[in-house]
């Protein structure tokens, strides 16, 4: 069976563990795998790009509503440096002595960036970072299961035998879904560096 879109998947499930009874808990199957997909998968095309505005003599600004981790964060095309939320409140008091006041480092604390020095007037960063996969249970479906759909029906095969209390199963199946995220990584590795040079460097001794 293809797995083209959200029914087609628990269509799977339903059909790989053999049980007909399941319907109305296979979306929880999808959705938690989903949140392990999330906390494990990093490839890039899950990268979004976007701009964040900050606010006028405010350290603080809302993260990407499916933001997981930035990929990076620049102002103005310069990187900025990230430190720990307890580093950043020790330099509270670098904004009042500086002249510019052009955020350079950067703290994240709960659904927030911190900034430091706090920015005097508005700029705009640009965010680039790792998205939540789009939820299938308001999407039809998503860049992962079209890539990847292995990915998604292990992931919910592990939920569905926990539902079960088989863990044996469970931890088959677990495996399976890591060996399969680890391939979709070294593909992803492979394919960011093809088509570059490898330079080789020798250092002479004198």
């Amino acid at each position: 069976m293809a797995l083209a879109n959200y029914t087609d998947l628990q269509a799977s499930i339903a059909l790989w563990m053999v049980r007909t009874d399941l319907g109305a808990v296979i979306p929880d199957f999808v959705a938690i795998a989903e949140a392990r997909i999330n906390a494990d998968v990093r490839l890039r095309e899950g990268i979004s790009t976007v701009p964040l505005s900050t606010v006028v003599d405010s350290p603080e600004v809302a993260l990407p509503v499916d933001w997981l981790e930035f990929e990076s964060l620049s102002d103005d095309g310069r990187p900025m440096e990230y430190i720990t939320v307890s580093e950043l409140r020790s330099r509270k008091n670098e904004s009042a002595t500086l002249n510019s006041r052009v955020p350079a480092r950067y703290g994240i604390e709960g659904r927030n960036l911190l900034l430091t020095p706090t920015p005097a007037d508005v700029r705009v960063l640009e965010a680039r970072y790792y998205a939540a996969v789009p939820p299938l249970a308001t999407n039809p479906t998503n860049w992962l299961l079209t890539k990847y759909p292995n990915i998604y029906l292990y992931g919910s095969l592990v939920s569905g035998y926990q539902y079960l209390l088989n863990e044996e199963k469970a931890t088959y199946w677990g495996n399976l879904y890591v060996q399969a995220v680890s391939v979709a990584k070294g593909a992803d590795d492979r394919a960011q560096t093809s088509g570059g040079r490898l330079t080789v460097r020798t250092r002479y001794l004198r």
